[in-house]
């Protein structure tokens, strides 16, 4: 089990989450997903269900390591932080053009 922990941890980690909010979004307690990572003990299937549903990491690598792909087993966070950059960009850009059209469009006093 002190695998399966590790690879929970992990991700936990990877996710950049508390002990506390982890284990809230899978339905245990933060003492007992502690336990989990250090080995002492592991999930139910139905923990370990909601795990990988809310995840959308595979039972496979957390149980096994099969996953040759931590890529798969832990979210890039930072292609959200740069979507969100460019979002904000576009969004600026658009209040630029609108402002500008709306000056345009007014008839002089």
């Amino acid at each position: 089990m002190e695998q399966f922990g590790s690879r929970v941890a992990k991700l936990r980690v990877g996710m950049r989450m508390s002990k506390k909010s982890f284990a809230e979004m899978i339905g245990v307690s933060a003492q007992y997903l502690g336990k989990v990572e250090s080995g002492e003990h592991g999930f139910t299937l139905d923990t370990l269900a909601a795990l990988c549903e809310r995840t959308g990491v595979s039972a496979d690598y957390l149980l096994f390591g099969r996953d040759s792909s931590l890529r798969a087993a832990v979210p890039d966070t930072r292609r959200f932080q740069n979507d969100n950059k460019r979002n904000e960009s576009l969004i600026q850009e658009i209040f630029k053009y609108r402002t500008d059209d709306a000056a345009a469009a007014r008839p002089a006093i």
